[in-house]
C-alpha cells in the first residue's frame, strides 16, 4: 500500500483512541492554515468512557478548505482519574485533501503521563521521528495508512477496509456490518486485525455537522467497553486570513519554540 505521509505496523489503538482519543508545545503552529476563502472551522468536544463511568475528555479543532486540512486538539484523564492514572496529550496533523480522502504531511504529538514520562512524535515523509523521556531515539519507518486524527475529523468514511495509525502503530480493519439510520447517522461495525491473527469489534457512529462528516460515537467492546462520545460542536467565526487556532506541540530538541 502506498503511504500517504510514512509506513509500517501498529497495536495499542484502544488506548490512544480512548484516551488518546485526547493530545503537549511548540510553536508549531496546527500546521498550513487552508485557504481563508473557503474554510471550515470547527471546534468540537468529546467524552471518553469506560463501561459508563466518564474517565477524559478531547477538544478538537479541525480546518478544511482550498484543499486542505489541518487538525489539532489536547486530550486528558479527569476528575479522580487525573490523579489516579495521570495522562495528557496534544497533537497536530495537517495536509491535503485528494478524492474525498485525507492524505496527511505532517503529524506531530506529544503525550506526558505519570511520573512526568513524556514521548513525542514526529511524523513526515517516510520517517518517524520519537523523543522519549527527553532521549532521542532511532528514526524508523512511518506507520502504514492515514492517522485517526486524520480519517475521523477530515473525512470521516465507512470505506471497506482502512488502514489506520497512531503515529506509530498501523490498524488494518475490515468492515463487517454498514447501517444508515432514519436521522442520517451511519453505523460502521469493524474488526480490528491484531499483530496475533484475532481480531477486535469497533464501531462507529458517523453523523454530519455543519456540512462536515465527524464521529459521534467510537466504541471499542472488547475487554473493557470503550467509548468516545460527542459532546459539542460548534462553528469557529474568524476574519479573512485569521489564524484561529495555534496547536503548539514541543520540537524533537525539547525546546518549545512557541507561544
Amino acid at each position: 500500500m502506498k503511504r500517504p505521509y510514512a509506513s509500517q505496523t501498529l497495536r495499542g489503538w484502544p488506548r490512544h483512541i480512548l484516551l488518546a482519543a485526547m493530545l503537549g508545545s511548540a510553536g508549531w503552529l496546527c500546521a498550513e492554515p487552508p485557504t481563508p476563502a473557503d474554510t471550515l472551522t470547527l471546534e468540537l468536544e468529546y467524552d471518553v468512557f469506560i463501561r459508563g463511568v466518564r474517565v477524559g475528555e478531547a477538544r478538537i479543532h479541525a480546518e478544511t478548505g482550498g484543499g486542505g486540512y489541518r487538525v489539532c486538539g489536547t486530550m486528558q484523564t479527569t476528575d479522580v482519574w487525573s490523579r489516579v492514572v495521570p495522562w495528557e496529550a496534544r497533537f497536530a496533523v495537517h495536509g491535503r485533501i485528494e478524492e474525498a480522502r485525507a492524505v496527511p504531511e505532517e503529524f506531530r504529538m506529544h503525550e506526558r503521563s505519570r511520573k512526568n514520562r513524556s514521548r513525542v512524535i514526529h511524523v513526515a515523509g517516510d520517517v518517524l521521528r520519537q523523543l522519549r523521556d527527553g532521549e532521542v531515539q532511532d528514526d524508523q519507518p512511518a506507520p502504514e495508512g492515514v492517522d485517526i486524527m486524520s480519517f475521523f475529523w477530515v473525512t470521516a468514511q465507512c470505506d471497506a477496509e482502512p488502514v489506520l495509525n497512531n503515529g506509530r502503530k498501523t490498524y488494518a480493519m475490515v468492515l463487517r456490518e454498514h447501517a444508515v439510520a432514519d436521522d442520517g447517522t451511519e453505523r460502521c461495525d469493524y474488526d480490528v486485525l491484531r499483530d496475533d491473527g484475532k481480531a477486535s469489534p469497533a464501531r462507529f457512529d458517523i453523523l454530519e455537522r455543519y456540512g462536515r462528516r465527524v464521529p459521534k460515537t467510537v466504541t471499542m467492546p472488547a475487554t473493557l467497553r470503550r467509548q468516545f462520545r460527542l459532546v459539542d460542536t460548534s462553528v469557529v467565526e474568524q476574519a479573512s486570513g485569521e489564524v484561529v487556532n495555534a496547536c503548539s506541540l514541543p520540537d524533537l530538541a525539547g525546546t518549545d519554540t512557541g507561544s
